[in-house]
């Protein structure tokens, strides 16, 4: 059962309904279980989700208030997906006098609120008082005329999805993506290639100095494709901090163990090195950084991410993140600020980090506002498909950034896979397994991507398999020129990306009992439904299907050596 209401983000009012049989209570499972309250579900690190319903829902709020901090639950009503509040909020002052440490402490004196740290000139964060309702506390704030607040944020808790759509399995195949050209009688067209061979006959495969930080479920530190002396360290968020620095080998495999492979095959995909197989740079080292896990999967606060960029910020040239965080992927303006500020001039040579995102795989457009209605969620029901969700708007924070990369997925035959995401954000595309979204057709899959793990090859699909390669690739640019900037190796890779790509849609599957009829199977939707390379920019031409085209090693390579030389002798 749910009522209606509304809170703020980013400026513009979000609708929400209140669930009314669940609260969300910081209290340990422990400690409610201990005082008659059934936890249900972890919800992060220090947040239970606890049953009530709706006669006791107001007495069980205030029993649990005087345990821990307690919140009433919400469900984004444009989504359906859980808003899952916190007891923090970001502020953004209008003027850096406002968001100064005495005048931010009396101003949260004023509202309830504790300072718990400044994050740059304007943006603070702070505690809510338990006591308070924190989102009539953000919606009043929003609504206040002539105040000194820009914009008042939730720190929610988020679920990142992970970016892989195909089962991974052991595979006999060969690493085909690495190649030059392909061999005869693969189902792979010579377009779909990275020719990382080329990049690495040209400049080597890659060097020591250049550090991928790959962000996911862990990393098996004791893999052999990845080995101790090829690491450059790693981290995980544990209780809501940052775990890193000096282990012995046995605690730190331990405290990253990962629950699924996911984030070891990213890895090694980027940058593995074993016997027989190899990821893009193999040159390079790794820093894996774990996000929270739970029992029902990874979470992270808008918060503890900021906590994770802070980390690399020093450590790291290139950060591959094959996760996105759903069709509502908003970030705060303080940490859109640290990303882009960390793209200027952070990483180990202050020449700035290379942002690699995952773009998705809704078959739906990363950045999108319009009337048409995007399913997001279909399933198989009665010999048909019933579409359970669709939406009219995607957001996306990072979305047209020139320091972050979002990338898409092509299959071995050059065509885009149909379920990666598409339209403005999208900046390139590398190979991944195709498949259809919702399974009512067969579509020409290709061959998957490879990853060297401990006991050989296994295939991953979706946008996590082609994140990872365009990370490797920054790392190669980064190698063979270091001296250029992060902008400067996002500029080259869009630039010499490969154009010559499988243009035919793909056809709706016309069949009876789908409800509420075939309409909406439509790959891409208007105005992103032509692939063709048209709307120019300094980079070259640009596809809504594949941003700028699909990755080349060897080209990239080849022009950012070219462009430092440039560099050198001023010209």
């Amino acid at each position: 059962m749910v009522s209606n209401c509304y809170t703020y983000q980013g400026g513009r009012k979000l609708h929400l309904r209140r669930a009314t049989d669940r609260f969300i209570s910081r209290a340990s499972r422990q400690e409610l279980l201990e005082h008659h309250f059934e936890p249900i579900e972890p919800l992060s690190a220090h947040s239970w989700a606890v049953r009530t319903d709706r006669r006791r829902l107001q007495e069980d709020l205030g029993r649990a208030r005087k345990l821990a901090p307690a919140y009433d639950s919400y469900v984004i009503a444009e989504t359906g997906t859980h808003l899952l509040v916190t007891d923090r909020i970001f502020i953004r002052f209008r003027h850096t006098d406002d968001a100064a440490e005495d005048a931010a402490i009396s101003f949260g004196v004023s509202n309830g609120l504790t300072l718990i740290r400044r994050l740059g000139p304007h943006d603070c964060l702070f505690r809510v008082d338990p006591l308070i309702d924190v989102v009539e506390l953000v919606r009043r704030i929003s609504e206040s005329d002539g105040g000194c607040v820009e914009i008042v944020d939730h720190d929610l808790n988020l679920r990142p999805n992970r970016s892989d759509v195909c089962d991974v399995g052991y595979s006999t195949g060969l690493q085909w993506h690495l190649r030059s050209t392909p061999i005869e009688g693969e189902p792979v067209i010579a377009s779909a290639l990275i020719d990382c061979e080329g990049a690495w006959a040209s400049s080597g495969p890659g060097h020591r100095d250049i550090v991928i930080g790959v962000t996911d479920c862990g990393c098996d530190l004791s893999d052999p494709n990845i080995g101790s002396d090829r690491l450059a360290g790693w981290a995980a968020m544990s209780d809501g901090a940052i775990l890193s620095g000096e282990m012995d080998d046995s605690c730190a495999q331990q405290v990253m163990e990962p629950s699924t492979v996911h984030g070891t095959l990213c890895a090694t995909l980027a940058a593995g090195d074993g016997n027989h197989a190899r990821g893009v740079a193999p040159g390079c080292r790794l820093l894996p950084v774990k996000l929270e896990e739970l029992v029902n999967g990874q979470t992270l606060s808008h918060s503890s991410f900021l906590r994770i960029i802070e980390f690399l910020s020093d450590k790291v040239d290139v950060v591959s993140s094959s996760w996105h965080i759903g069709p509502n992927s908003y970030w705060p303006p303080a940490i859109v600020r640290h990303i882009q500020d960390h793209a200027e001039r952070g990483g180990r040579r202050d020449r700035g980090i290379v942002w690699v995102w995952a773009a998705g795989n809704h078959n739906a457009p990363i950045k999108y506002r319009g009337k048409q209605r995007v399913p997001v969620q279909v399933v198989a029901e009665n010999g048909g498909f019933r579409v359970e969700k669709t939406l009219r708007r995607f957001t996306n924070s990072l979305a047209g950034l020139h320091s972050v990369l979002h990338v898409g997925a092509i299959s071995s035959l050059g065509q885009r896979c149909h379920y990666s995401n598409y339209g403005h954000g999208l900046d390139l595309v590398a190979p991944s397994a195709n498949q259809h979204s919702y399974g009512r057709i067969n579509v020409a899959e290709g061959l998957p991507v490879n990853a060297p793990i401990r006991d050989g090859l296994r295939a991953l699909g979706g946008t996590s398999a082609a994140t990872p390669l365009v990370a490797g690739v920054a790392a190669l640019v980064r190698s063979a020129a270091p001296t250029l900037t992060a902008y400067e190796v996002i500029s080259i890779m869009r630039a010499t990306a490969d154009k010559d790509l499988d243009m035919s849609r793909y056809e709706p599957c016309h069949r009876t009992g789908d409800i509420p009829n075939d309409s909406w199977d439509v790959s891409p939707i208007a105005p992103f439904d032509s692939g063709e390379f048209r709307r120019r920019h300094a980079d070259g031409t640009w596809s809504p299907w594949f941003g700028f085209g699909k990755v080349n090693a060897r080209k990239a390579v080849i022009e950012a050596v070219r462009r430092e030389k440039r560099h050198r002798h001023g010209i």
